[in-house]
């Protein structure tokens, strides 16, 4: 790859902006006083530009940092919860607790080092003595059941 001015550097990363946003050729080439082959060169040397950059990317560390933030975010949101009196306030830590595991178990799952489906799920504190929490769980439960038996037959 030849050595790209600083200027050109910026222009080409207008002109991918621009191509990305759904500008024609013609209209970017009029925008920068330059012609459409121009253009097509920058876009071009755009890709090549965009390679080397991620070349040297290192996705084992970010994957980690990324990890590391979502488990932080966990845990402060689970002591905030704790720390609450307000009731709202402790479903909204916990909200967003259970987002964060879901963001790391997703990170986790995309990369594949995380593909173990649960078998087994354990739930304590459902206050079974409420009709209708009670009832909506027959529900799921018998639903569960019934895609089982499905799946069995199959």
């Amino acid at each position: 790859m030849p050595v790209i001015t600083q200027a050109r550097q910026a222009r080409i990363k207008n002109i991918q902006e621009m191509a990305l946003d759904g500008f024609k050729l013609s209209e970017i080439a009029s925008y920068f006083s330059v012609s459409t082959k121009t253009v097509s060169r920058d876009l071009r040397d755009a890709k090549v530009i965009n390679r080397l950059a991620v070349q040297d990317f290192d996705q084992d560390n970010f994957l980690g940092e990324s990890i590391s933030f979502w488990r932080q975010i966990r845990s402060k949101s689970m002591r905030d919860s704790e720390l609450c009196r307000e009731e709202n306030a402790k479903i909204g830590h916990r909200r967003n607790a259970m987002t964060a595991q879901e963001k790391m178990e997703k990170a986790l799952q995309e990369r594949g080092l995380l593909t173990k489906v649960p078998e087994e799920l354990k739930i304590t504190g459902i206050p079974m003595e409420n009709p209708a929490i009670r009832q909506a769980l027959y529900g799921v439960f018998k639903l569960i059941n019934e895609t089982s038996e499905k799946n069995d037959g199959e």
